[in-house]
């Protein structure tokens, strides 16, 4: 405190009675610098200063865990969960990772956790927006996400530029592949180390694990029983016991329960015919009809090929 002479006694005790967040630390190594042992994890040390060198360590149980400090292991490029050892490519992903190992904080709107009251109530501010419009066309949403979806596919915005020449994307993926086929850009590796498959994304990366490997299931349907991976493919499901039907058809104002029927609809006001039969050039606005002319006309032909 000497250093900082400037900070009045006001600004520390506001400081301490609401914390931004919690503390974070590396813990590739930790030792007590008073007799020198090392330890493993955060709670081990608190635990050592506590009963041998009998000192008074205060707990916040606004937080989880009490101690306040979230610990991390740096030691490699691969970063590290110190609980469960799962890694990340990006320290953003573990920090948010990290809220999935508390149950104090929950979201009472979307049921989401969080490790800290202060993150808890940063996430209940989404839930809180109002007044979300489309700048283009003033249609309102419930989202920012929902919003900034709605403008990459009907307004053909594309944000994700490329660094290197002057064109967008709307997708993230999009760019990527251009960055690597076009500016020759080493492509990052998401390889899961379990069946060697390879994502487009650590996000990707993250959910083929867990669907396909760790079989977590988090979102179970109540009516019908069956249990899903994905929050989206859930309530996809969810549409099929409501009856909603979200989806409009800009052609004719028909409405699908799904957004891939709605888009499969549309292709026929487009005549976008994209599947063209490679024996006899026959054109077909769905893959399942080209599937049919195949088997009547070509059954000698592989349809595993088409």
């Amino acid at each position: 405190m000497d250093s900082h002479r400037n900070i009045t006694e006001e600004e520390i005790n506001v400081s301490l009675k609401t914390p931004r967040d919690l503390i974070k630390a590396d813990l590739s190594e930790i030792s007590c610098t008073l007799c020198g042992e090392n330890f493993k994890n955060i709670d081990s040390v608190i635990e050592h200063l506590v009963e041998v060198h009998k000192k008074i360590y205060h707990q916040n149980l606004r937080m989880k865990p009490p101690h306040g400090i979230l610990g991390f292991d740096l030691s490699s490029e691969q970063l590290k969960c110190s609980v469960c050892q799962k890694q990340f490519r990006f320290f953003k992903n573990l920090s948010v990772h990290m809220n999935e190992h508390s149950t104090c904080f929950m979201c009472h709107v979307c049921g989401k956790k969080f490790i800290s009251d202060h993150r808890l109530q940063t996430h209940i501010m989404m839930h809180k927006r109002t007044n979300i419009f489309c700048k283009h066309c003033n249609k309102d949403f419930k989202t920012v996400a929902a919003r900034n979806y709605h403008i990459r596919k009907e307004h053909n915005e594309a944000p994700y530029k490329c660094p290197e020449c002057s064109e967008s994307f709307t997708q993230y993926h999009h760019r990527l592949k251009h960055l690597v086929e076009r500016h020759k850009v080493k492509k990052p590796e998401f390889k899961c180390d379990i069946c060697g498959r390879e994502l487009a994304s650590s996000g990707g990366l993250a959910a083929h694990k867990r669907y396909s490997h760790l079989k977590t299931v988090q979102y179970p349907c109540e009516i019908c029983g069956k249990v899903f991976a994905y929050k989206w493919i859930w309530q996809r499901h969810m549409d099929v016991h409501t009856g909603a039907k979200n989806f409009e058809c800009k052609f004719c104002n028909k409405k699908f329960a799904k957004s891939y029927s709605q888009q499969m609809h549309e292709r026929i006001h487009m005549n976008d015919k994209r599947y063209v039969c490679g024996i006899c050039k026959a054109a077909f606005i769905q893959k399942c009809s080209l599937k049919n002319h195949t088997k009547v006309h070509h059954p000698e032909a592989d349809l595993s090929k088409l």
